[in-house]
């Protein structure tokens, strides 16, 4: 493949020195192509490199022949994922690259040459995948690293064409989404009351907010009213509560970090139920309303739910419980969507509603109204069936 922004070429007749040619800007008057040679004494290899090495300081990228897909991932891709961070990728994500990159594509694929990478390359490489245990999303998730590192490499004029285009990504079947009913529910509510994580199991519950808005929220972030007492029990006036989510606390092992959250529509001001307001009326304070990092929450939360005897389900899916019983009380997929921070509902229907029986009750009643009692009076027709029959 011809260099699109720069050659190596052997000096006629002189054994390990060679011409290093790199593009430069067009002449502004006539357009025609200008170019800067440089001497360099060693081996192809190391001409090559040098090459690079001069592009990546003009800014360039060069689409060397001997790059292997390892080089290029993490001398090029991971390091512009890096510079990324806060301006389109999340730390988180690119963390998560990072892990696919090291662990499940650089050692079985990294050799390859990155111009020798085809689609026969990726497709036996997830399948081998799959084959040895790799969990299908794991795997599927390392394709789309993969598949968005060649694609940039195409961008980059490192490859003429993405080898990844018409391969098949490894099939994942639809996990099944573990909430709880209404009983459950309170159960579970009732069970943390009075205890380290009432706060975060409440506010989990009680606005299905994600674990990381969960400890990312302060008491700057909430605005409380008291509750009122009135002569007459039934008239008090209970806790009202206002909470504004405007950021999420992160961790990827020891490090942790607040960041704004990841859409638009994740910015939002939600009403808390009056159990959550009376919660938070009674817990007010200053400073982090949930002081835990992420992992130390999930592990806190895995310790009470064994200590407390409590039908396990995972921290993740509180936020799933509070969308479908939201769902079942009657709440449409918009207004879900909307309380929830997804930027359509369809994304709500598809990964935080689960279908429930309940639902169906209405539409097997409606089936039954076709069916005709049995002792109902036949009709001219079915008599003229009888018949015939006989």
């Amino acid at each position: 493949m011809r260099r699109a922004l720069g050659s190596v070429t052997q000096v006629k007749g002189k054994k390990g020195v060679y011409r290093i040619r790199v593009e430069r800007d067009r002449d502004p008057v006539t357009r025609n192509r200008r170019w800067t040679d440089h001497t360099f004494r060693g081996t192809r290899k190391d001409a090559e490199e040098e090459l690079d090495r001069i592009l990546e300081l003009a800014g360039l990228v060069a689409p060397s022949g001997n790059v292997t897909l390892k080089e290029y991932l993490d001398k090029r891709y991971i390091p512009y994922c890096d510079s990324r961070i806060g301006s389109g990728l999340r730390k988180t994500t690119v963390e998560g690259y990072k892990s696919k990159i090291a662990v499940h594509i650089n050692p079985r694929i990294g050799h390859l040459r990155l111009q020798k990478v085809t689609r026969h390359t990726i497709d036996t490489w997830t399948a081998q995948m799959v084959s040895d245990g790799v969990k299908p999303q794991t795997a599927a998730h390392a394709y789309s690293v993969l598949r968005h590192a060649l694609r940039q490499a195409v961008a980059w004029d490192m490859i003429e064409k993405d080898p990844s285009a018409g391969t098949h990504a490894p099939k994942v079947s639809c996990c099944e989404i573990i909430v709880l009913d209404l009983d459950q529910f309170n159960a579970m509510l009732d069970a943390f009351s009075g205890t380290r994580l009432e706060l975060a199991v409440s506010l989990a519950l009680g606005l299905g907010i994600r674990r990381s808005e969960v400890c990312g929220l302060d008491w700057k972030d909430i605005e409380l009213t008291a509750p009122v007492k009135k002569e007459l029990p039934e008239q008090d006036i209970p806790a009202q509560a206002i909470v504004y989510i405007r950021r999420g606390r992160h961790q990827v092992g020891s490090e942790d970090w607040y960041s704004e959250p990841k859409s638009k529509k994740s910015h939002r001001v939600l009403i808390a139920p009056a159990f959550l307001a009376d919660v938070l009326w009674k817990a007010r304070g200053i400073g982090p309303v949930v002081p835990m990092k992420p992992d130390q929450l999930r592990r806190a939360y895995q310790h009470d739910m064994k200590a407390l005897n409590l039908p396990w389900i995972p921290l993740r899916y509180l936020r799933n419980t509070h969308c479908t019983l939201m769902s079942e009380a009657g709440a449409d997929a918009k207004s879900i969507a909307d309380h929830s921070g997804h930027d359509t509902s369809e994304v709500t229907e598809r990964r935080y509603i689960r279908p429930r029986l309940i639902i169906e009750e209405p539409y097997a009643a409606k089936v039954q109204t076709l069916r005709r009692p049995h002792n109902h009076p036949t009709s001219a027709r079915d008599k003229q069936v009888s018949a015939g029959m006989e």
